[in-house]
């Protein structure tokens, strides 16, 4: 954005119009804006002939004599136009920039050039390509002084990955193999120098920018770093470019070095210093060789060789952690778990995070969790003053739970976390399709009634179930495992709890109000998205209509999924009557339903243990209703009249084909006589 060097009109226009015009059409956005003051050589010949006559350069040029009435006008008009126009000095130039830095934060440099003399033309196009490439704006904030909190947080996850002992210290051999990371360039080399080396007058070193020789402002190479190490010394010499960077982190920032190495405050304010000193390019260098944007945030491309490893997926598949994910997840706890006693504050929650740009998402809140998964005011565990913290349990349901929902924010958080990118595509994987699962596994007589044992046909570890409640039982709170203000619950099944759990389970239950909707299922009634749930739990109460109209729901739903869907029904009120209860239990007995629930009077983890087992195993409860029947009547048909036509088609091919094997062979055998006649 272009003004007349020292013209005040020029250079108000700028704040008055171009910048407004700029923001409120929305070409700026995110982009630097470099303010250029042309015509330089002006200001310089208009202060020199100004200086010349005795002449204030900054005031208005001397008007005519006044004559009549209408000429004083006239002469006062003209005034008041060049005092518009006046020159400005230095001064007040300054000042009028300063005040539009600080107004628009688009502003990344502001300088000054002239075409005819070539002044400063050059840099104006550096200043450009700065100013794209290696902005100043994601890096520091010029009000505070300090560096912008995303870029902490970014250089702070630098940090960790570098910290390979993670004691909090960065070593001199964490430092060297830090500098070699980023610039190819290793601070402390000991190799022998030949014999024309040493005839050489000047060491010879490498001309890439690198990290620490960026502080002493200016120099591109390693000798720029002031050391004692003379440039004629033989090149097996220790160079001390490290002691020169303790020496500068210390004298500002004591804390910044310890007798282990640099710590987290001293490498932030390295950078901090970079950037003070227009050095962002050296910044920028390191954040986009660990993989961030101008924005500051992973690149997704960092993700994608993971994601293209999970392919696409169908809908009866879910996303799940790993073994080896559930790992480093759990070491990421225990490390953030200060004090040792289970569970993470809001404060430890926070300080895991802190090398991510925030939380993933909202159910990472306290007041979001709390009623989601396990926290210590739940399972009797300790809490910090008096507030539920989140427990280990509940820190992997969370993550069994974005897993699910969003794999890609799952990968792109675990990098954050600190997971390579090499071992990446071991933290997620792909379930097995539901529907062969299913399919394959036979179904033994009894299962119904509790008896016959067989493996689960379901091997995936995170289960979903979703609970259909009308509105007024979710007014009384009468639902399952669910509250009314809580659409989602995550509970964690540990291995061998109830019949069909094996391993440890992930049971994501949603809550579904029955009635909403176009459809009067909450949307379940969509082929896709029934085949992702594993159970549909059906709530009834006291009133038999209740339960009708329940039942009725239970098969509209039923009839829309794939017939592999199991079904449950759970008696969410206490006082029931033995009507309603007899009901149901004719009900399942008629559809070959498993017996059903009654949460009311049963602990939370019996329930647990049963939704559990019918989610793995689910010809337990698939509901035989007359549709369905009528549709296995009709497929069997068909595979029975494909399976005779392919045997018939068979049976014919073989005939045919005997036959003319016969033919050739009679026709051999009438040629081989007739010969010896």
């Amino acid at each position: 954005l272009c003004y007349k060097s020292g013209c005040g009109k020029s250079l108000g226009r700028i704040g008055t119009y171009w910048l407004p015009e700029l923001r409120r059409t929305n070409l700026t956005g995110d982009k630097p804006v470099l303010l250029v003051g042309c015509q330089e050589d002006v200001v310089v010949s208009s202060s020199a002939v100004a200086s010349s006559q005795g002449q204030d350069p900054t005031s208005p040029l001397s008007s005519p004599g006044r004559g009549d009435a209408v000429r004083g006008n006239e002469n006062r008009l003209v005034e008041a136009s060049k005092a518009e126009d006046a020159m400005l000095d230095a001064e007040a130039l300054e000042s009028k920039l300063a005040l539009l830095i600080d107004e628009w934060k688009e502003i990344e440099v502001c300088l000054q050039c002239s075409a005819k003399r070539l002044s400063n033309c050059a840099e104006v196009f550096v200043q450009a390509q700065k100013a794209v490439m290696h902005p100043t704006g994601p890096l520091y904030d010029a009000q505070t002084g300090q560096l912008k909190p995303r870029c902490v947080r970014a250089l702070k996850r630098i940090f960790q990955i570098c910290d390979e002992d993670a004691d909090g210290f960065l070593s001199d051999r964490e430092l060297n193999h830090f500098q070699a990371t980023c610039f190819g360039t290793p601070l402390q080399v000991r190799t022998r120098r030949t014999g024309a080396e040493r005839a050489t007058p000047a060491l010879k070193r490498s001309s890439s920018c690198t990290l620490f020789t960026s502080v002493a402002g200016g120099r591109t190479d390693l000798l720029s770093l002031k050391t004692k190490t003379h440039p004629n010394c033989p090149k097996n010499h220790k160079p001390e470019e490290l002691e020169g960077v303790r020496k500068i982190i210390s004298t500002k920032v004591p804390e910044g070095i310890a007798p282990s190495g640099v710590t987290l405050k001293g490498f932030v304010y390295l950078h901090a210093l970079f950037v003070a000193r227009g050095r962002m390019d050296t910044t920028w260098t390191v954040l986009r060789k660990f993989g961030y944007d101008n924005a500051l945030e992973l690149r997704p491309d960092l993700c994608q060789g993971a994601l293209s490893q999970l392919g696409h997926f169908h809908p009866d598949q879910c996303v799940e952690i790993t073994d080896s994910g559930r790992d480093f997840l759990r070491l990421k706890f225990r490390q953030h778990d200060k004090d040792a006693d289970g569970v993470l504050s809001d404060a430890e929650l926070e300080e895991l995070f802190s090398t991510a740009p925030g939380f993933p998402g909202p159910e990472w809140h306290r007041d979001a969790y709390h009623g989601m998964v396990d926290t210590s005011g739940r399972g009797g565990g300790k809490s910090k003053g008096g507030e539920p913290c989140l427990t280990l349990d509940g820190f992997l349901s969370l993550w069994d739970l974005m897993a699910l929902r969003s794999p890609a924010t799952a990968l792109v958080h675990a990098l954050y976390l600190g997971r390579s990118k090499e071992d990446l595509p071991t933290f997620l994987r792909i379930s097995r399709r539901r529907k062969q699962e299913v399919r394959r596994a036979r179904r033994p007589q009894g299962i119904a009634s509790g008896s016959g044992h067989h493996k689960p046909p379901l091997t995936r570890r995170v289960l979903s179930c979703v609970v259909f409640a009308t509105p007024d039982q979710l007014r009384r709170n009468e639902t399952v495992l669910t509250e009314p203000d809580q659409q989602t619950r995550v509970f964690r099944v540990p291995a061998g709890q109830g019949d069909a759990a094996s391993s440890e389970k992930t049971l994501v239950v949603r809550q579904v109000e029955a009635g909403s909707g176009d459809d009067g299922a909450g949307g379940y009634t969509d082929a896709a998205l029934l085949q992702s749930v594993d159970l549909c739990i059906i709530c009834f109460g006291q009133k038999r209509d209740d339960l009708a109209d329940q039942v009725a729901l239970m098969k509209r739903v039923e009839r829309k999924g794939t017939g592999l869907l199991p079904f449950a029904l759970a008696c969410v009120s206490a006082s029931a009557d033995e009507g309603s209860s007899g009901m149901a239990d004719a009900i399942t007995q008629q559809l070959s339903m498993a017996k059903p629930l009654d949460p009311s009077s049963e602990a939370a983890s019996e329930t647990l243990a049963r939704l559990c087992g019918l989610c793995s195993d689910p010809h337990a409860s698939i509901p035989r209703t007359e549709e369905r029947l009528a549709k296995e009547h009709r497929d069997l048909v068909v595979r029975r009249c494909t399976t005779g036509l392919v045997v018939g088609a068979g049976v014919i091919s073989a005939l045919l084909i005997a036959h003319r094997l016969y033919a050739s062979a009679s026709n051999v055998e009438g040629a081989e006589d007739e010969s010896r006649e």
